[in-house]
Order: structure tokens, then C-alpha cells, then sequence
């Protein structure tokens, strides 16, 4: 069997513990380069002897979405977000699949149901439109009804044209003029609103 197909099937319960609620976690693998990941934001970090460890340690932590096992090093890091893959990639990266009882959200609204979050802020989510790749969301009411916009780089302004304030184009003398009243309508913003769902 090839080291991509090999999945980890991990009990919270694997050494006998009993927390009263059972995680079924699989983790299925893959490889990065650490350029696309950002080992300074792991959860935690640590040094153990076994892939197996470091994925119980994983099983553990209940933000754990991916680990990073380096069996080298026997060094582990766990993350609470999906980074990622790259066939090519040098590093063994092991991600969180679909099928686990434990997953990372889709939406806003699964981020305010789940973890109790009422403000609005940027969090990484994992939207089917975008095919489940990690995509930084700014969620918006969420104390109400979660809403989702992206944050643009640079704020954008947007000119507003009605009666007191159009463009108009007309043939005199093979010119073509303008006019502006001013002053003009404009609007500045900083964020755009998205629909995630498919």
C-alpha cells in the first residue's frame, strides 16, 4: 500500500481513556513544502518517537486539524488549519479527512454554532465553493445571522452616477465629452460580501 492511501484510524480511547464522548479521527496523507505552512502557528510542538504518538497527541487536542511528523527528528506539530498540499513537496503532512466525526468549519454560521463565537472577525473556514481549501473570511453578524465578506488588500471606492450626477458621451465635432457634477457620489469600502455556499 502506498504511503498517499495509508489512513489513521485514532480513537480518543485508543489507550484505554475515556473522556465520555469518542472522536473518530482520519488523517490521511500528504506532502507540503515549508514554504506553504507556517510551523511558528502550530498548537503545539514537541518531540516523540512515533508517527502514531504524534497522531493520538492530535486525537488529544480538539482544534487539531493537520500535523507536521518529521521521523528524523521524531519531531511533531500539530495545527488548527488545513495548509496546503504539494505532490512535489519534501515534508510528511498528514490532514484531517471528511469522514472524521471531528472536521473544520464550512461557514461562519458553523463557526458561531460550534465554538459559541459572537464577534465578527477574520477566520479561516473551508468553504465547499472553494472545492474545501482553507479561505480567510471575514464573518459579519455574528451574534444574529453570520454573514461572509472578503477583506480587499487596498480599500476600493466606487462612484455613485444618478440625475444630479452622470456621465454622458455625445458625437460634436468627432469629440467626445463628459460631465461630472460635482460634488461626486462615492462610496469606500474595504470588504466585499460572498456566498460561499454552492
Amino acid at each position: 500500500m502506498s504511503r498517499d492511501k495509508i489512513v489513521l484510524l485514532l480513537w480518543l480511547n485508543f489507550f484505554g481513556i475515556s473522556f465520555g464522548r469518542t472522536d473518530e479521527i482520519f488523517l490521511r496523507h500528504s506532502t507540503t513544502r515549508y514554504d506553504l505552512i507556517e510551523v511558528s502557528m502550530a498548537i503545539w510542538s514537541g518531540f516523540l518517537p512515533r508517527l502514531m504518538e504524534c497522531s493520538s497527541k492530535c486525537s488529544q487536542e480538539p482544534n487539531c486539524l493537520s500535523l507536521v511528523y518529521d521521523k528524523f527528528y521524531a519531531s511533531c506539530h500539530l495545527f488548527n488549519v488545513i495548509y496546503e498540499s504539494d505532490d512535489n513537496g519534501d515534508i510528511n503532512y498528514w490532514v484531517l479527512e471528511t469522514r472524521s466525526t471531528r472536521w473544520g468549519p464550512k461557514s461562519c454560521t458553523d463557526i458561531s454554532k460550534c465554538s459559541g463565537i459572537t464577534r465578527d472577525g477574520e477566520f479561516w473556514i473551508y468553504p465547499p465553493a472553494a472545492n474545501g481549501k482553507r479561505t480567510k473570511i471575514y464573518c459579519h453578524n455574528m451574534s444574529t445571522e453570520p454573514s461572509h465578506f472578503v477583506t480587499l488588500k487596498n480599500n476600493n471606492s466606487f462612484i455613485i452616477h444618478d440625475e444630479t450626477n452622470f456621465l454622458f458621451a455625445y458625437v460634436l465635432d468627432n469629440k467626445c465629452k463628459s460631465s461630472f457634477n460635482p460634488p461626486l457620489k462615492m462610496v469606500e469600502f474595504s470588504k466585499v460580501k460572498v456566498q460561499i455556499e454552492v
